[in-house]
């Protein structure tokens, strides 16, 4: 199957979950461990959102090989030199195993708080090159639509001679010519590009990096796994309906309406959300079809999610960072299965 690589999305909620979880996947031989970034969390139930560059300085110094990374920050929270000196932070810290993710951002976590964010792609771009020339060390002077500096520096450099790699999450035409000429790493959805669509889109990231004077392999195939694994398959359909169903609703509602429901209000891009307002997803969700669930998830007993990564292993991907869509008390016996029978049968 080639290098391939697994990771883990840890809880974002309790910290006890989040230390544990995190050390699980390193003693269990896992390659990376990863955080979202959000100010609002979102999901079936309400969870706090710590700040990940905290988190995971501080989780840094408590494992030694696993590479740590968000998936994904987005660039308007904070200014890119922040930005770039947390991740460089972090870089030290961890003997040069920090990953910047980053996407386009959603509505929940900048509109209520005032932060701007028209543009995303445009300001997206530029923030990466900012990061890029301020990681080298040297002064620097940008004169961009969204970022201005002048003889601004970030140092220390970033540890063992190279900055830290930056994956993006990109979905639109402009964010993956972006990936494949600015990024090191593609990181989408699992459930949002199907194995035939993800091959297509990786080829049009690879194109673009061939364009720019890059390699095609100069961008990591990576893929954002949200997965319930378990003996019996109907347990794990269980598990998952609900958390899948918010998911579709947040990301692609749009796979509803052939099943006679119209519920795009609730795209996360558009929609700022609330409790009143995560109430009525969940209300939404717990009335629609589970077909699309059972279409585009990975889920049911090991075999059934060994089939389903490799589809994704044959359509180019190499890194897959797990998100196992149940409470953080289940999550150690959905790693227990998947490293003791499914990731043996990829590798």
């Amino acid at each position: 199957m080639g290098d391939v690589r697994f990771g883990i999305k840890i809880p974002d909620h309790p910290l006890e979950a989040t230390f544990r979880m995190a050390k699980l996947a390193e003693n269990s031989g896992l390659d990376s461990v990863w955080m979202v970034d959000h100010l609002v969390d979102l999901g079936v139930r309400p969870w706090g959102a710590y700040f990940p560059w905290g988190v995971l300085s501080a989780l840094a110094l408590e494992t030694r090989r696993v590479t740590l990374g968000t998936a994904v920050s987005d660039p308007h929270r904070l200014h890119p030199a922040v930005l770039a000196q947390a991740v460089m932070t972090l870089d030290h810290l961890s003997g040069g195993r920090a990953i910047l993710g980053l996407g386009a951002g959603e509505a929940t976590n900048l509109e209520p708080y005032g932060i701007p964010w028209d543009h995303p792609i445009a300001r997206l771009k530029e923030a990466i090159q900012v990061m890029k020339a301020l990681w080298t060390g040297n002064p620097v002077t940008y004169r961009g639509r969204f970022y201005q500096l002048e003889k601004a520096h970030l140092r220390p450099k970033p540890i063992r001679g190279r900055r830290p790699p930056i994956w993006v999450a990109a979905a639109s035409p402009t964010s993956m010519k972006i990936t494949g000429t600015e990024a090191d790493g593609w990181i989408p959805i699992a459930f949002a590009f199907p194995p035939k669509q993800y091959r297509e889109k990786l080829d049009v990231i690879q194109s673009h990096a061939q364009t720019s004077g890059r390699s095609r392999e100069d961008v990591e195939p990576a893929l954002f796994v949200h997965t319930v694994v378990d003996e019996e398959r109907e347990k794990a359909r269980e598990m998952i309906e609900l958390p899948a169903k918010t998911l579709l609703l947040y990301w692609i509602p749009e796979v509803f309406k052939k099943y006679g429901f119209d519920v795009t209000e609730f795209h996360l891009l558009k929609k700022v959300y609330d409790d009143e307002a995560v109430q009525k997803l969940l209300n939404t969700a717990r009335s629609l079809p589970i077909e699309p669930v059972e279409e585009k998830f990975i889920f049911g007993t090991p075999s059934d999610c060994v089939k389903g990564i490799k589809n994704y292993v044959e359509a180019g991907a190499r890194h897959f960072i797990l998100a196992f869509t149940v409470p953080p008390e289940k999550m150690e016996l959905n790693l227990r299965l998947y490293v003791e029978h499914v990731i043996p049968e990829i590798l």
